[in-house]
């Protein structure tokens, strides 16, 4: 995991503009910012313009000099969309431990199903695995032509049973910001 007492060199009205688009207040504030995965909605600087009273350049600049900061990235969401995804390292904007850590595995590995998949692994393990290094892949091999799944894991610490048993509650209760995600859609059902 990666340390989060780093200093970032934003400057006062960088942000200030930053603060602004993610508390956006004027009515149409949730389609700036959503504040449950950290992540812009809109998929252009125009249209966030759109909604917002800022200038198109300096919300370009913006989040070109957080690119290079490697505070702001493209990841993929639970719908499938490519969003940029503000760092939850920089600004967590939840209180949950739980949320947080989710976040963080979501940045790090750049997509929600990824984060998914990372979080099932740790709760049937009991064991928090390092998202920086977490990956699996299906390897082939060339002389038997037979498909190996190959997992990395570092493991960081064992869950205790009073983790796993939260982790589990906080997944079913209304507090979880996954909870919209996990439905079954009419689609799918």
């Amino acid at each position: 995991m990666q340390d989060t007492g780093e200093q970032y060199t934003l400057t006062k009205a960088e942000h200030q503009l930053l603060l602004g688009l993610v508390n956006c207040r004027n009515k149409q504030s949730r389609k700036v910012f959503d504040k449950k995965d950290n992540c812009f909605i809109k998929p252009s600087i125009r249209d966030i313009e759109a909604v917002t009273y800022y200038s198109s350049s300096s919300i370009g600049r913006l989040f070109k000099k957080l690119s290079d900061l490697s505070l702001l990235k493209y990841v993929t969401n639970a719908q499938g969309d490519r969003v940029r995804m503000l760092s939850p390292f920089f600004m967590p904007l939840t209180s949950n431990t739980i949320d947080r850590t989710f976040k963080y595995a979501m940045f790090s590995l750049g997509s929600y199903n990824a984060a998914c998949k990372w979080s099932k692994h740790c709760r049937t393990d009991g064991l928090l695995y390092d998202f920086n290094t977490f990956c699996s892949s299906e390897v082939i091999d060339f002389d038997t032509g037979e498909v190996i799944k190959s997992e990395q894991k570092d493991v960081i610490r064992e869950l205790s049973i009073l983790e796993l048993k939260r982790w589990d509650k906080h997944r079913q209760s209304y507090s979880c910001t996954d909870r919209t995600k996990r439905r079954v859609s009419a689609q799918e059902a």
